[in-house]
């Protein structure tokens, strides 16, 4: 099991890599000038002589491939392709990337990537807070009363407090 689970992570860092390069190469190329401009101002670009049906058909593309590879190694890890064994594909589920996001900074690379590290730091760290020997004693009294874990509370406090402190997330601090 644990050879298995090495390679899993394995797979999922090239992926990440992969993905990673996929998006910095575009960022940077004429197609990713061109995504800027049309976010910007769809009717500038358009006179600018971008081909707006084009690039955004493009970009719908590589957006799918990019999500489509996540979504193989989970095949690859549990042997098939089933919506009901994730519990991400939920409302919340989407709500929490969108948070893990924005915490991260959306307006980088590295944004999402930091959010989603954070997001397993602390959801590994208090895990096991649904019992309350489990939580460390100052902070008993804040959150002893909830029988779950509190990560998603402590994740919709740090959007709060970074929405004044830092807008552009924790990558954007730097």
């Amino acid at each position: 099991p644990d050879n298995k689970a090495a390679f899993f992570y394995w797979i999922a860092v090239a992926v990440v890599v992969v993905v990673y390069l996929v998006c910095r190469g575009l960022v940077k190329s004429r197609v990713g000038r061109s995504v800027v401009a049309i976010r910007d101002n769809e009717t500038a670009a358009a006179v600018m002589g971008i081909n707006l049906v084009a690039t955004k058909a493009f970009v719908f593309g590589i957006s799918a491939g990019l999500c489509a590879l996540p979504g193989c190694v989970t095949a690859i890890k549990t042997g098939g392709v089933s919506p009901e064994g994730i519990q991400s594909l939920t409302v919340r589920g989407a709500i929490t990337f969108l948070i893990v996001m924005v915490i991260g900074g959306a307006g980088s690379l590295w944004g999402p990537i930091i959010g989603g590290a954070a997001y397993v730091f602390v959801t590994d760290k208090t895990g096991s807070w649904a019992d309350d020997s489990a939580i460390p004693g100052v902070l008993r009294p804040f959150f002893g009363w909830a029988k779950i874990s509190p990560s998603d509370g402590i994740f919709a406090l740090l959007l709060i407090l970074l929405m004044f402190v830092a807008p552009r997330g924790l990558a954007g601090m730097w």
